[in-house]
């Protein structure tokens, strides 16, 4: 036990002497006396995408705004309708648009495309925080992924980026 005491009291002397070690001293931004000067330039603007896209942690820089152009964008006339086909959600108005023309596949023909919440995947009430600048009748551009809603009886599009006309 002695010895563990011996130890411990040198482990306590030894942080003591580094604790009290007060390392480079820096006066004025400088480093032990010396001067260090530092010019900065203003980066041209159209260099400015270049180093936003720059990857600077995996998979990439948070800066950057995300790339939609792989994104179908759709127009139409915004609206308010009741969705069929979800009991839950009877009776209940919607944001929707009128499709300018109509999507058409083999099984159905699709003329109002629902408005649906990018991270929930919920259909969307008119208080939504991007429809804000819109009214119902104002015709929209909505960039987002198509999904099948209400059993394939309906369509929906996940919001990435409205634009009024």
């Amino acid at each position: 036990m002695k010895g563990f005491s011996r130890l411990l009291l040198l482990l306590v002397i030894i942080s003591f002497v580094a604790a009290c070690d007060s390392g480079p001293n820096i006066v004025d931004g400088a480093i032990d006396g010396s001067t260090r000067e530092f010019t900065v330039s203003d980066v041209p603007s159209d260099q400015m995408p270049y180093i936003l896209a720059d990857t600077i942690t995996p998979p990439s820089n948070p800066m950057v705004p995300e790339d939609l152009s792989s994104l179908p964008t759709f127009v139409g006339t915004l609206q308010m309708f009741q969705i069929n086909g979800i009991d839950d959600l009877a009776g209940q108005y919607f944001c929707a648009i009128t499709l300018y023309p109509p999507i058409s596949s083999r099984a159905y023909s699709y003329s109002n495309l629902y408005l649906l919440d990018y991270g929930t995947e919920n259909l969307v009430r008119f208080d939504h925080s991007m429809l804000q600048p819109c009214v119902v009748g104002d015709t929209i551009y909505v960039t987002g992924e198509p999904k099948v809603i209400a059993g394939g009886v309906a369509l929906g599009v996940t919001m990435r980026f409205v634009q009024p006309n």
